[in-house]
């Protein structure tokens, strides 16, 4: 005997229950597409606040990339429209690209790619991974990505993950575009380079 049922509450408990202790039958839950609606919806919401104060902050690439993860066309042309975050190239944002790319700059003191900005903690909440947080469990992901003169990260790989069951990968890639660094300086130029990004998903107090 199979029987499917709508998760509905407590009623689908009991007879669940039932079922398996009297009959032994297999039964299968199916969730409802409302569920699923409502689920959706919320995530547009919090993707339209987290978009609202990322351009009010000038937080030009975090409010795309999080407009883009929800595909909402309405949010990402509010973002082209109104952020102003500086420099922001009228170029790029009609090809909707998330680099800013900048002009290579001679300068005297060689040095190591330094960090110059990274996302909002908001924008890192937005992209933690649903499942483990539903579970509240944090997770650790070290990213591997090619700098390139303007200080751009792009070719970003995984190199460890921590747990690499729950998707924090994934979402550490989609964050990685939005990280920005002061490039490498070699002989007085702006030279590509390969650094590790780490990011730390934690719940919030």
């Amino acid at each position: 005997m199979k029987l499917g049922f709508q998760r509905r509450g407590g009623l689908a408990g009991v007879v669940l229950l039932a079922c398996v202790m009297l009959a032994g039958c297999n039964v299968s839950v199916v969730y409802s597409s409302a569920q699923e609606a409502v689920e959706q919806k919320v995530r547009a919401l919090e993707a339209e606040k987290v978009v609202a104060w990322a351009i009010v902050d000038g937080r030009c690439k975090d409010a795309l990339a999080v407009a883009r993860e929800v595909r909402d066309g309405e949010l990402v042309s509010k973002v082209r429209r109104d952020c102003t975050q500086a420099p922001w190239e009228n170029d790029a944002m009609a090809a909707g690209h998330l680099h800013e790319p900048g002009p290579t700059k001679a300068l005297a003191a060689d040095r190591e790619a330094d960090w110059r900005r990274q996302p909002a903690a908001d924008v890192v909440q937005f992209f933690y991974p649903s499942d483990a947080q539903r579970k509240k469990i944090g997770g650790m992901v070290i990213v591997r990505c090619r700098i390139n003169e303007a200080g751009v990260p792009h070719d970003c790989q995984i190199a460890s993950e921590t747990p690499d069951d729950l998707g924090f990968g994934e979402a550490a890639l989609k964050l990685a575009p939005l990280f920005e660094l002061n490039p490498k300086i070699a002989n007085g130029r702006a030279v590509e380079s390969t650094v590790r990004i780490p990011i730390t998903f934690k719940m919030p107090d």
